[in-house]
This record gives structure tokens, sequence and C-alpha cells, in this order.
């Protein structure tokens, strides 16, 4: 996954360091995830076990951006105590979210950020006919796009 350098210090700055399953949405453009936002968890205030979108604040911020050119990347969320990899939880919600995409949406970004490392794991995700294809994909931090 590249990301621009500005996204990933975002990223790192601001998710928390106690608390674990908050998380957010990717966007970008060219292949390149160049925007995000933060979930407020709004719609999640009580479940700390596990990391539910404010989907009502994602799906507006979506609109905002496929109006500016954006395109939607994936979400990431985070995990505690070392853990890096994706729950089966989040791969039954992964598969969802996939099947509900456009056929031209074919793969999508979702890294977990390990605390208290804050240290970012990347998976790239995809549908196989109906089985979800998980691959873990390394960050690739590039410079700002000028504009």
């Amino acid at each position: 996954m590249k990301m621009v350098k500005s996204v990933y210090k975002k990223i790192l700055d601001n998710v928390p360091t106690h608390m674990p399953e908050t998380g957010g949405m990717l966007g970008g453009q060219d292949g390149t995830v160049t925007k995000v936002v933060f979930d407020d968890g709004k719609d999640d205030d009580f479940r700390r076990c596990h990391y539910t979108p404010n989907v009502t604040m994602l799906n507006s911020c979506l609109v905002e951006w496929s109006e500016s050119g954006i395109e939607f990347y994936g979400l990431f969320h985070t995990h505690f105590y070392g853990v890096s990899s994706l729950s089966k939880g989040d791969e039954i919600y992964i598969k969802k979210i996939l099947e509900a995409m456009p056929q031209s949406k074919k793969e999508l970004f979702f890294p977990i950020i390990v605390l208290p490392d804050k240290k970012i794991i990347s998976y790239r995700c995809c549908l196989d006919g109906s089985n979800l294809v998980v691959a873990e994909d390394p960050v690739i931090c590039v410079a700002d796009f000028e504009k």
C-alpha cells in the first residue's frame, strides 16, 4: 500500500495509545493513500471489544470525497497487545464491504495499527468468487503530492 508521508504521520500521531478498536477511513488517488478521516465512533459509544465504523459519518465523507475525485481505499483500526493480524470478525466485515462494492473496485486495504507500539500492518483484501483473499501488503511511504 502506497501512502503519502503526511497521512502516515497523521494516523500515528492521532490514534489513541490507550484505546483499542478505534479507526477511520482511507482515500486517495492514482493508487496512493492521500486522505484519512478518523471515525468519531458515535454509532458505537459503548462497545470497545471490536471496531464498528460510524457508517453515517463515513458515508457522508465518502460523498464529499467522490465529488472531489478521491477514491475509497479502505478502513483502518487499532488492535492492542501486539495483535497484528485480522480477526475472524474483521474478515467477515471486510467480506461484506467488498461484496457491496461496485465491480470496478476489486480490492481494498485494511491496515491495523498495533498498540501500544503504533506499528502499521497493512492487508490488501479482495474477493476470489465468494472467498475472501487477504495478503499482507507493506506500507510504502511516498512524498506528498504537489497540487
